[in-house]
């Protein structure tokens, strides 16, 4: 179950692992899977990548300070969108 914060928190390591994925190969439908670590009010992208597959929402599961979330992505969807859809996410976590 997901929890959304009032205040959000702060997103780093999630731009340059996107743009690195982007740079690798084109990027079509399906899901971005991905952890983090939760430091404070911080939240640090620790690993990201691309998955075929189909989900409706996106899906956050939280243990302790480790992050684990699956996020959809649209045929033809921008990196700057993916970007700052997925950073507003994540900082409400």
């Amino acid at each position: 179950m997901q929890r959304l914060r009032k205040k959000p928190k702060w997103v780093t390591g999630l731009r340059p692992r996107l743009e690195t994925l982007f740079s690798e190969r084109a990027i079509g439908e399906g899901l971005l899977v991905g952890r983090g670590t939760i430091r404070g009010d911080m939240v640090e992208v620790t690993q990201l990548k691309f998955s075929g597959g189909r989900v409706k929402k996106p899906i956050v599961e939280v243990e302790g300070n480790e992050l684990r979330f699956i996020y959809p992505i649209k045929n033809g969807e921008s990196l700057e969108g993916i970007y700052y859809s997925l950073m507003g996410f994540l900082s409400r976590v």
